[in-house]
C-alpha cells in the first residue's frame, strides 16, 4: 500500500518481477543485479576464485544428502564435469545449512535431499530437475546465478515436513529467501540478506583457505 501511494513505478517493477517467476526471488535479487554463469568454463573460473563453493561431501553430517542425478545433464563427457553443478554461492550454502540444521534440531536427523544447485545458462535450458520438473518459461534460470537450490518434497515423517515448512517460512519472513513449490521439489532462491548467515557456513563448511 505504501508503494501504491508513494512509488507506483517501483510497485509496477516488482509486480513484473513477481510475474516472471513462481517465487519472489527475482524481487530479492533482480536479474539486472545478479551475474549468470554462461557455460562450464565460467563455473570453473568461479570455483577457482572462491565465488562458488562445492557442496560439502560430508552432507549427512550437515543434515542433507545430494541427489546423485545432480549434474546428469551436463554436456560432454569429460571427467568431473557433473561436479561443476554441485556447488553454490557461499550465501546460498549458508541458507541451505541453516534450513537443514534447523530441521535436524526440531525433528531429528531428517536427511533432506538436495536435487538442484548451480547451473550454467545452457544447462538450465535443458530443464535439469532430478524430478523432471524443468524450468518455467521466462528469464534465464535463477540457478545460473548460484543463489538457488532445490530440495525434494519427500520427507520421512510429518514432523520433518512441518519443521522444513517452518524453516522456509521463517527465512521468507526475514526476506532472506523466497521459495516456490514444483512437482516433487521445493525451489529456494536466496537474497542478499543471507549474508548474515555466512558465519554458519564458515563454521560448518569452510571453503578451502578459510
Amino acid at each position: 500500500m505504501r508503494l501504491q501511494r508513494n512509488d507506483p513505478v517501483e510497485l509496477a517493477r516488482r509486480a513484473r518481477l513477481h510475474a516472471l517467476w513462481p517465487s519472489g526471488e527475482l524481487v530479492l535479487r533482480p536479474p539486472a543485479e545478479a551475474d549468470r554463469y554462461a557455460d562450464a568454463n565460467a563455473l570453473r573460473a568461479s570455483y577457482d576464485e572462491g565465488e562458488l563453493v562445492p557442496l560439502p561431501r560430508d552432507a549427512m553430517r550437515l543434515g542433507y544428502m545430494l541427489d546423485p542425478a545432480i549434474g546428469r545433464l551436463s554436456l560432454g563427457r569429460e571427467p568431473g564435469r557433473p561436479a561443476l553443478y554441485r556447488g553454490l554461492r557461499p550465501e546460498a550454502l549458508a541458507a541451505l545449512l541453516y534450513i537443514t540444521k534447523e530441521v535436524d534440531r526440531v525433528a531429528g536427523r531428517a536427511g533432506l535431499r538436495v536435487t538442484g544447485a548451480v547451473r550454467d545458462a545452457a544447462y538450465g535450458r535443458h530443464g535439469a530437475s532430478s524430478e523432471g520438473a524443468g524450468e518455467p518459461a521466462g528469464p534465464a534460470s535463477p540457478h545460473a546465478t548460484g543463489y538457488s537450490f532445490d530440495i525434494a518434497r519427500r520427507y520421512p515423517s510429518r514432523q520433518v515436513a512441518n519443521a522444513f515448512a517452518y524453516a522456509l517460512e521463517r527465512l521468507r519472513a526475514l526476506r532472506v529467501i523466497d521459495y516456490a513449490f514444483r512437482p516433487g521439489e521445493v525451489h529456494v532462491g536466496v537474497g542478499p540478506d543471507a549474508e548474515r548467515l555466512l558465519p554458519l557456513q564458515r563454521a560448518l563448511a569452510p571453503a578451502p583457505g578459510d
